[in-house]
């Protein structure tokens, strides 16, 4: 371990009891020369200081975990074969809203913890015949993210309606749509995500095929 006015440089990372007793102060940096992550002190209350995240090495940046089409539950949806050319998820409009459940693990698909960013669900999909004016898809999502130790299976967030004009889009050609923003949870474990084709509302009357689902940072 080494000190300068200042700074310290240590092979671990701050925690909330290196506070003013310890002679830090807010705006002192720290190097963990473990992780080439810098922090600052935010609050040096006692037994309670807040370091944040200055920097991280690339390496060391959280990636969100890669999602398999395959291994969500689907409700009044389907898995389709797609003639050899993969698997999507097909949502009809019969009239019902059509939905899909997943939980996924947050550690990064690099191995870093999840660092508790704002998250935001990417569809790669198609429409099984050409939309016209006036078509709308509604895509909405409801959401939890699960700190380590808690007892919940309560979807606790609902996000705005997601209406997906594809008035202009071709059949079969794939598209993209990011929906909505699920704020972040520091110590965050576990997400959980139910998506949501209401078809009750929207004015498309063909199947929407989801063919990726992707988590990125919002």
């Amino acid at each position: 371990m080494s000190v300068m006015k200042g700074i310290i440089v240590k092979a671990s990372a701050p925690t909330s009891n290196d506070d003013a007793t310890k002679g830090f102060y807010v705006g002192f940096l720290w190097l963990d020369s473990s992780t080439s992550i810098l922090y600052i002190c935010a609050d040096n209350t006692l037994a309670a200081s807040i370091w944040n995240i200055v920097s991280t090495p690339t390496s060391n940046v959280w990636k969100p975990p890669l999602l398999d089409i395959t291994s969500v539950q689907v409700f009044n949806a389907s898995y389709v074969a797609n003639n050899g050319a993969g698997i999507n998820l097909s949502f009809a409009d019969a009239g019902t809203n059509q939905r899909l459940l997943f939980n996924t693990s947050l550690v990064g698909s690099n191995g870093i913890d999840y660092d508790g960013s704002d998250l935001a669900l990417k569809l790669q999909w198609r429409i099984s015949q050409d939309g016209v004016v006036g078509d709308t898809v509604i895509w909405k999502v409801e959401y939890a993210i699960i700190k380590l130790g808690d007892n919940s299976n309560t979807m606790v967030t609902t996000l705005a309606d997601q209406n997906v004009d594809v008035s202009s889009e071709s059949k079969n050609i794939d598209f993209s749509t990011t929906v909505g923003t699920m704020t972040g949870v520091v110590g965050g474990t576990v997400l959980m995500i139910n998506l949501i084709r209401k078809s009750t509302s929207d004015t498309f009357t063909g199947n929407a095929k989801i063919t990726k689902l992707e988590l990125i940072k919002s």
